[in-house]
């Protein structure tokens, strides 16, 4: 109820403001920042109990996001109880503005906060329920979520591989990105300012040379990121879960999308900030190599685009 309930909301703009309350972060926008707000405002909320009745309930939200119009990004998080006196679960989440403009951005950013606490406590018991929850009131392409994490106490039931799967089902991902160790990771804060070569199926290893040969490439930072398609994981057009996890626990950096063409992988790439992006084609014949602009026109992203053919030898 609206009338018990006691709120606090504190908004700071600028790293300076923000490092003198929370203290000190590797960088502004990240999940670091976010854990440090939680801490902190946390720490601070629980010093009402003493004063509060013995059934209340307690909960901290933070993002840390920049809007801009080359589209913002960042994290957003909740820690809640569900029941009184009990310990904090979390969900964290790394989302992407789409927008264009920055006053949709934040409108955005002031629904999805509103939705994620709504969906935490009236929703959990469905996957789907507390998806559809997320974007309620939300005009449909305002914002992609593509990384997500429940922890705590009553949250271990929770599959976080599988929450990630809903939210590409419901459009709310391009893409999953899954890290050597079968985390689901975001692609813009694990893959930025590194050397990616994406294929599908197999690699040829000649592919994998002319490409760590390529200027600027450090092959032994490079990233070589599987990309498979939700289509291939489908038995009698039915999605196959274990399949799906299977895949999520290969040892291997494993990019999970909705089927899409060559382009629509290199456009993709190309998102992402990478010190060099290249692409393996499906096809023997790819197209010439793909150029993809950011939001605000003033850098291009171009991504190398490879043979398919099998001239060699193949690695996984």
């Amino acid at each position: 109820q609206a009338a018990k309930a006691v709120m606090k909301v504190v908004s700071l703009y600028g790293k300076e403001a923000s490092d003198a309350v929370y203290g000190k972060a590797k960088r502004f926008v990240s999940e670091e920042r976010l854990h440090q707000q939680l801490d902190f405002e946390s720490t601070e909320l629980m010093k009402l109990q003493k004063d509060r009745p013995a059934d209340t309930r307690y909960f901290v939200f933070a993002d840390t996001v920049t809007t801009s119009k080359g589209r913002g990004q960042g994290w957003m998080g909740l820690r809640f109880q569900l029941t009184p006196g009990g310990e904090f679960n979390e969900i964290i989440l790394h989302l992407r503005m789409q927008s264009m403009e920055i006053l949709e951005q934040h409108k955005t950013l002031g629904k999805l906060g509103v939705n994620l606490a709504h969906s935490a406590y009236f929703d959990l018991s469905s996957k789907d329920a507390f998806i559809k929850s997320l974007h309620d009131n939300i005009d449909p392409g305002q914002f992609e979520i593509d990384a997500i994490r429940f922890t705590g106490p009553e949250l271990t039931g929770i599959d976080n591989r599988l929450i990630g799967l809903d939210l590409l089902k419901h459009d709310l991902a391009k893409a999953l990105l899954f890290d050597p160790r079968g985390n689901l990771v975001p692609p813009y804060e694990a893959l930025w300012g590194r050397s990616i070569l994406a294929y599908r199926g197999h690699m040829s290893d000649a592919t994998k040379g002319r490409f760590s040969a390529e200027p600027g490439v450090e092959s032994d930072k490079a990233v070589f990121l599987e990309s498979v398609g939700l289509d291939t994981l489908s038995v009698d057009g039915q999605l196959d879960e274990k399949r799906f996890l299977a895949l999520a626990e290969e040892p291997d950096w494993i990019l999970i999308t909705k089927p899409m063409a060559d382009e629509g992988l290199a456009e993709f790439i190309g998102t992402l900030n990478a010190k060099f992006a290249g692409v393996q084609s499906a096809t023997s014949s790819p197209a010439a190599d793909y150029v993809v602009p950011d939001p605000t026109g003033k850098r291009k992203t171009q991504v190398k685009m490879y043979s398919g053919k099998s001239d060699g030898p193949q690695t996984r």
